[in-house]
């Protein structure tokens, strides 16, 4: 079993850079195996400049990560291929390529199922995978729309077959959204639990705001206040930067 007491210790001692020299270092008994656990599985190599390549390297080999992994991954990519070194930015543009290779193919595995196009968890997972491989790219990237078009198209199949998923249904707003078309969003709202929930709430404040309507935003963080302590973390800070800006 790993003890991860040694991070308790007075940091009196070598600190490696990168999960290579983490593992070197381990394998000369210079350090413990877990502070190379530690490196190896930390994130800091995505969000910390200069960028660790090797960190980075690390985290492309492992496969399903996560969108957040991957968007850091990305961010970070795209700015390694700014970089002097032709080695570097070859680098970060294969990185990118992997990623979104990944993506295309685990919809190609699905598209290839015999039915999937009226099998609600077939097209529940596309939407998904739609949406993330979106998130990949700048909001004016034409490549952006596009797969948000497929992403809405998989989410109106789901509900074409009697889906009554409400996270799915909360995509296919949050979709309408970030396509611009808030009329459309605004009309599923009303139609599937306009205020029913605070996740619906959320959704009907994140049509406001991009509508500039900061005051609609206020009131409905407002009427979230009395159950603040029963929202996410991501909706507690919302609600109360809002709630701090208006001085209440």
């Amino acid at each position: 079993m790993l003890n991860f007491d040694y991070f308790r210790q007075p940091a009196d001692h070598y600190v490696p850079r990168t999960s290579t020299a983490a593992f070197r270092a381990a394998e000369l008994e210079m350090l413990p195996i877990e502070r190379y656990v530690f490196e190896a599985t930390s994130v800091k190599s995505l969000t910390e400049e200069p960028f660790d390549v090797d960190g980075i390297e690390q985290q492309l080999s492992r496969e399903n990560l996560d969108i957040e992994t991957n968007l850091m991954l990305v961010r970070a990519l795209t700015a390694l291929l700014k970089s002097g070194s032709q080695e570097i930015a070859l680098f970060a543009a294969e990185g990118i390529n992997l990623i979104e290779g990944r993506y295309n193919r685990r919809i190609e595995d699905l598209k290839s199922e015999p039915g999937h196009e009226t099998n609600p968890d077939s097209a529940r997972e596309l939407a998904r995978l739609y949406v993330e491989l979106s998130q990949l790219y700048g909001r004016q990237s034409a490549l952006r729309k596009f797969y948000l078009k497929e992403a809405y198209q998989w989410s109106s199949a789901i509900q074409g077959v009697g889906d009554s998923d409400v996270k799915s249904r909360q995509r296919t707003i949050r979709v309408l959204i970030q396509l611009g078309l808030l009329d459309q969003a605004a009309a599923e709202l009303d139609r599937h639990g306009k205020g029913s929930s605070a996740e619906f709430l959320m959704l009907e404040a994140e049509i406001e705001y991009e509508r500039k309507n900061m005051a609609g935003v206020l009131a409905i963080c407002r009427a979230l206040a009395p159950t603040i302590d029963d929202l996410t973390e991501a909706q507690r800070l919302v609600v109360s930067y809002w709630l701090e800006t208006d001085g209440t």
